[in-house]
């Protein structure tokens, strides 16, 4: 899967494309969720009880 865009991304930022990855949601210092991805999702669920700070995409 590669997303529109995501040869712009400068190299030194991480990205994960395709299923969500526990590891890095639980290591993260923001998530950023797309829309199309239910925040009852277990992954996101584990991450928000974990009290990262969120920001929903548009």
């Amino acid at each position: 899967m590669t997303p529109p865009g995501l040869d712009k991304l400068p190299q030194e930022v991480e990205r994960h494309v395709g299923g969500l990855n526990d590891e890095w949601l639980l290591a993260a210092d923001l998530i950023v969720a797309s829309p199309g991805i239910a925040l009852a999702h277990p992954s996101l669920s584990a991450a928000a009880s974990a009290a990262l700070e969120w920001k929903l995409s548009a």
